[in-house]
Parts: C-alpha cells; sequence; structure tokens
C-alpha cells in the first residue's frame, strides 16, 4: 500500500484563515476552487502549497498565519494548476531553465506562474464585480504573498492598454499575448535561453551579432542576440500585499547552483517562479497513466459542467479560460516523423506529404527526368547559431537514423549560423559528423545562397532551425527552384507565419527531444 499524506479537516463554518478563505474560494470563484473538493492534503515540509496534479498539498499552520484572502490565493494557485493540467503538460520542461533578470530560472515554474497569476487576479476583478452586482461591499478573494510574475511584457505580455509614448493616451495594446502554457514556456525558452558554452571549440559569436542586439523587428524574437534580459527589468517592485495590483518584479532569491552553467532554477516567492511541483502520489495499483488520464478526464468534466451551468443560467463561464488553453495544448509529432514523411509510402495522389509544390511531380520529391521514387539529392541544412549548439549532438543522431532508413544518394549538410560553416557530403549509407561548427549569431540567406551554388539541382531542402532571425534577412530570401521544409522547434505567433517569416516552403513545428 503507497504512503499517502492526510487530509486537512476543514470545518464548513470553521473560522481559520484557511477555512474562510477556502469558503470564500469555492462562493466566489467556484471553477477554480472546484480541485479542493477532493480534498486538502497536509505536508508541513513545503513552504505554503503544492501540487501533484490531483490534490494540492499545503502547510497548515503556515497558511492560518495569514490572512483568509492570502491562504485563498494558495489554495486557488495550486487549484489552477490541477485545473490546467499542468503536471502532466509541463513534464518534458521539467529540467528546462531560462536566463531571466540576472538569473537561471525553471522554465516550467515561471511560464505556469505566469499563466496562473493572470488568470487569478481576473477571476479575483470578476468577484468583487460579482458582490457589486449583489449589493455587497466588494472585497479582494485571493491576495498574492508577495512579489508574483505578472504584467512583465518581456516574458508575457498581457496588458489590454498601454500608454501611447507620443500621445499620452491609453491605447489598446497590439501586443497582447494569448497564449496556451505549451505555448508560453516554448516561447520564453526561445526567447530567454541560458548563455550557451562553447561547446566542441565552436567558434565564439561575431561581434556583429552584438552590435544588432536590439530585436529583430521581425514579431519573432531572436535568442541569439546576447542581450541579458534581467537588465530590462519585469515591472515595480510593488509588494502585492494589499491588493491584486501586478506592480511586480517576480525576484526570487538565487539557488546555490552555478546559474552561469545553467545548473539549477532559482526559487522566488509563491507565485515569482516558485517550485510547487512534486511527484505524482499515486493509489495502490494505480499506475502513472493512469493518475494522468485521471486529471485529463477531471478537467475535461469540469469544463462541461461549466459550459452547462453557463448555458442554463446558473453561473459558471469561469471554466472558458482553461477550456482554452488545454484545447491549445501543443502535440507535435517528434520531429524525425516529419522527416520520415519526406520519404513516407505513396498515396493514390502521389506522394502523401503536407507540402506539395506546385512545380515538381507528384509522384515524388524527384529531378522530373529521373522519376525516381526516393530523393536523389538533398540539402539539410542545419541552424548550429548560438542558442542551439547543445542540441547538435541529439539532432545529428536522429538525422543519422532517418538518413539510414531512407538513403537518399546524396546529402549535403550544411552548418549555418551568420555564415556556412565546413560542409559535408553523406553518400547513401553514410555517416554524419559528430559535430558541426557554429555558435554565432544566425542568418539563414547564407544558407539559402550557398545551396544554389553548390546543388542547384537538389531535389529539396530540409532546414532545421528555430527560425529565429532578422526582418531584412527574412525579406531577403528567394524562393528556391525546389521544395522547402522547415523543421522549426522555436516559438512563432500563428499572425506571423506566411506574412512577416516563413514566405515559402512548408514549416513543421516539431521537438527536437
Amino acid at each position: 500500500m503507497p504512503t499517502t499524506s492526510p487530509f486537512i479537516d476543514l470545518r464548513q463554518r470553521g473560522t481559520t484563515p484557511l477555512e474562510v478563505g477556502v469558503r470564500d474560494g469555492h462562493r466566489w470563484c467556484g471553477f477554480l476552487f472546484r480541485p479542493a473538493l477532493r480534498g486538502l492534503k497536509l505536508d508541513l515540509n513545503c513552504d505554503y502549497g503544492q501540487t501533484d496534479g490531483r490534490h494540492g498539498f499545503y502547510n497548515e499552520p503556515v497558511l492560518n498565519k495569514l490572512t483568509p484572502a492570502k491562504a485563498a490565493y494558495v489554495v486557488g494557485h495550486e487549484c489552477g494548476h490541477i485545473s490546467l493540467n499542468h503536471i502532466e503538460r509541463f513534464a518534458r520542461y521539467k529540467e528546462a531553465k531560462i536566463f531571466w533578470n540576472g538569473k537561471v530560472w525553471s522554465a516550467a515554474n515561471v511560464a505556469s506562474d505566469l499563466i496562473l497569476n493572470a488568470w487569478l487576479r481576473k477571476l479575483n476583478e470578476g468577484a468583487r464585480q460579482e458582490m457589486i452586482n449583489a449589493g455587497l461591499t466588494p472585497y479582494d478573494v485571493m491576495v498574492p504573498l508577495g512579489d508574483i510574475l505578472i504584467d512583465i511584457p518581456e516574458l508575457y505580455d498581457t496588458r489590454d492598454k498601454i500608454l501611447c509614448p507620443n500621445t499620452g493616451l491609453w491605447i489598446t495594446n497590439p501586443n497582447k499575448e494569448d497564449l496556451s502554457s505549451e505555448q508560453l514556456i516554448e516561447k520564453i525558452l526561445k526567447t530567454h535561453p541560458v548563455p550557451p558554452i562553447n561547446v566542441g571549440g565552436g567558434s565564439e559569436q561575431s561581434d556583429e551579432e552584438g552590435e544588432e542586439a536590439g530585436g529583430s523587428g521581425s514579431g519573432t524574437p531572436n535568442p541569439d542576440s546576447g542581450d541579458e534580459a534581467g537588465e530590462q527589468g519585469g515591472g515595480g517592485s510593488g509588494s502585492g500585499d494589499e491588493t491584486f495590483d501586478g506592480d511586480s518584479s517576480g525576484n526570487g532569491e538565487a539557488s546555490s547552483s552555478d546559474e552561469s552553467a545553467g545548473g539549477g532554477a532559482t526559487v522566488g516567492e509563491f507565485g515569482g517562479g516558485h517550485d510547487d511541483f512534486r511527484e505524482p502520489e499515486l493509489e495502490d495499483g494505480e499506475t502513472l497513466e493512469e493518475f494522468h488520464e485521471a486529471n485529463r478526464a477531471e478537467a475535461k468534466q469540469a469544463v462541461y459542467e461549466d459550459r452547462v451551468n453557463e448555458a442554463k443560467g446558473l453561473g459558471g463561464g469561469n471554466g472558458q479560460f482553461a477550456s482554452s488553453d488545454l484545447n491549445r495544448t501543443t502535440n507535435r509529432v517528434p520531429w524525425t516523423e516529419h522527416l520520415a514523411n519526406w520519404f513516407q509510402t505513396r498515396s493514390e495522389e502521389g506522394l502523401d506529404r503536407p507540402f506539395c509544390h506546385r512545380a515538381f511531380d507528384r509522384n515524388g520529391i524527384v529531378r522530373r527526368a529521373r522519376g525516381s521514387k526516393v530523393a536523389g539529392e538533398l540539402v539539410f541544412l542545419v541552424d548550429t547559431s548560438g542558442s542551439n549548439v547543445n542540441k547538435m549532438g541529439p539532432m545529428l543522431d536522429k538525422v543519422q537514423e532517418v538518413l539510414d532508413q531512407f538513403q537518399p544518394r546524396l546529402t549535403h549538410v550544411v552548418p549555418v549560423d551568420r555564415t556556412v560553416h565546413e560542409t559535408h557530403e553523406v553518400a547513401a549509407g553514410g555517416a554524419l559528423p559528430e559535430t558541426l561548427g557554429g555558435g554565432g549569431g544566425t542568418l539563414f540567406k547564407p544558407a539559402f545562397d550557398w545551396a544554389e551554388e553548390n546543388a542547384p539541382n537538389a531535389d529539396g531542402i530540409i532546414y532545421l532551425t528555430d527560425g529565429y532571425t532578422w526582418e531584412h534577412d527574412w525579406n531577403a530570401l528567394v524562393e528556391p527552384n525546389c521544395p522547402v521544409l522547415w523543421l522549426c522547434f522555436g516559438y512563432h505567433s500563428p499572425e506571423d507565419i506566411g506574412v512577416t517569416c516563413y514566405h515559402f516552403g512548408e514549416r513543421v513545428a516539431i521537438n527536437v527531444g
């Protein structure tokens, strides 16, 4: 029988801060506090609260030293993680780190706090309005404990209005973001990478890169610019003790790990990038997959019942945010499967691939004169800019697996950052190099120029990249006379794709892991 934590005894008419706070939460923010109906578990070893994805675990004596609104904030925060199924959704980002505000942080904790704090503030404001509508004196149902991660445009811009510098008037924020949990974490992993380590004697970043660090201007970030985002700040330094005003920097205390090497994430205050995820507490005979499946089903059921209640005029509506976030979960197919799709079996209409190019035989990626069912000559462009050098080993291993399976006649492996580095020609059955040159900034044009000059008759071009370059670089690209497949592991706003970036070819969002 597995060891399980005891439940906290909450009295229905109890008067402790925790009891009052949870009762207020259920009354005014029912959807958010729904997971608390399963019971609150006791953990005297955590600072305030944690969750395993099914239950919230709380330090009851500590919470009872807070005000009811602050105790409710802690419970609501953990309930938010459960409602959005963050434990399962962020499992693959467990070791992912970002560099922001001069420190190394856990990407999952920062992203989840940015998502939750904005949602909890909205729910608190909605509760106050509901009190006013009922003729009651409004009060805050949930109040943060201290500095929290919220209203930090460089990480996640959720501001509805911004002050126009030219007119001094408040205007609608044209850059307001609305991202799912995965979309946000993928974004900040690229916009705020941990400074890269020089691996295998790779070349240093060029001086020109530092001169262009002001931003790409293309609507997508450039993590290779070398700027430390921490110097930009993230809002004011207000404590957040009185109201949910959002004037908080979210600064946390640095951990003892070697931050410059990306050794570990700092742990901030509650709601400020703190670590509140714990290993799932499984029931007797329960598997981890069964645990996650049950949590997924409960999250969907909660959204469904909220919609039914709203349709019947019985309240509800607060589940819309959770529904939107859960429905936009990214479930990217492993990128090797997309690469294999370039060589997969043919459908009755020809090559079954998502990037048909009108200038090419639909029977395959072939020269029309050859009529072969497999690619003959491919150009494989690999983005080896500074933020990607540490990924080269695993990526090359995966490329090798696909090439071994389908064996194109000749593959040009072209490492590119701002310039083309030493290229490699790999014949069918040959081995890829163990390392590739790179480590500088990012430009795409030199890669396509190389392909045009050195492989003008290539059957296709594959570009493995995060897609972060400058606007002038995107605008300088000319579509080549062969199909192009972008295997992109970076975040790009859907509104930008095909407009400010990826003007030709087929872009496929992938995972490099």
